[in-house]
């Protein structure tokens, strides 16, 4: 390790054991879809990961700023480029890859092939992007977090690497076992997931949700409401995650689905300090 890098980890030490924090330096990140994560490749690099491969096309808009980790002098870039930026500024010696383009059954081969642990931070609207990712990340035994906001929450799902037959993104949302998706409905997969969820999410985003998906099945263009809280859950869960898979500690696997909603615990009884 260099001293730069000593010196911009040295206080993760007793949470972090030097250990993983050599195996955080040298393991490679896929971040597919770098508007959420952003958040998580921010968090990554102030952890000590220094070795990325930047994939999305999309570019910054103001309204991307509630949440992601642009800046507005940066509205108008790609965002893997001005995320690039950003990770350097944290992290100068940090090595970084920028992919300006989608994710797709064309690019998820080559791309996951060069990677060691994968995020999924794809927009939900994107059904075949995902599915190409989670389906080269499968055939490949490469491990894969996918997690997304839930109000001032997030929701995570760890895929490990396979050991079996089974693309488990397809079992998910009842896809065809193998091949093309076809023209699936990402509105009806995204609705039967949040119908599971119904009991453990707060009632605000599943009336949220619901007036997303009503529109979006009426052709309307309703991008859904996402909040800044939410986007630090995500990183903060999506990191955590990461850590405790290097670390080869346990953590839920899929078909389990972790959530997490501060508002839970703020509403909670407490620990009486007196």
């Amino acid at each position: 390790m260099t001293k730069s890098y000593q010196n911009l980890t040295s206080r993760n030490f007793g949470y972090i054991s030097h250990e993983l924090q050599n195996t955080i330096s040298s393991c490679r990140l896929l971040i597919a879809g770098c508007g959420i994560g952003s958040q998580v490749a921010e968090a990554a690099v102030r952890t000590g990961f220094q070795n990325f491969i930047l994939v999305d096309g999309d570019t910054i808009d103001p309204h991307n700023l509630n949440r992601q980790s642009f800046f507005n002098n940066q509205i108008g870039m790609a965002k893997v480029e001005a995320l690039k930026e950003n990770i350097l500024r944290i992290n100068p010696e940090a090595k970084v890859e920028c992919v300006n383009a989608l994710l797709s059954e064309a690019n998820a081969e080559a791309l996951v092939r060069s990677a060691d642990l994968i995020f999924d931070t794809i927009d939900f609207l994107d059904l075949k992007a995902i599915v190409a990712l989670h389906d080269q990340a499968h055939f490949q035994r490469k491990p894969l977090i996918s997690s997304f906001s839930v109000g001032f929450g997030a929701a995570v799902i760890y895929f490990p690497p396979a050991e079996s037959g089974h693309a488990w993104i397809r079992e998910l949302f009842k896809l065809p076992s193998v091949g093309d998706i076809g023209e699936v409905s990402y509105v009806e997969r995204y609705i039967a997931l949040f119908s599971k969820l119904a009991t453990v999410l707060d009632p605000t985003v599943l009336e949220v949700m619901q007036g997303v998906f009503k529109s979006f099945a009426d052709g309307k263009p309703c991008p859904a409401p996402q909040i800044a809280a939410g986007a630090y859950t995500v990183a903060s869960a999506c990191i955590t995650a990461a850590t405790q898979i290097l670390d080869k500690r346990p953590i839920a696997t899929v078909p389990k689905i972790v959530i997490t909603n501060p508002i839970d615990s703020l509403r909670g009884v407490g620990f009486n300090l007196i």
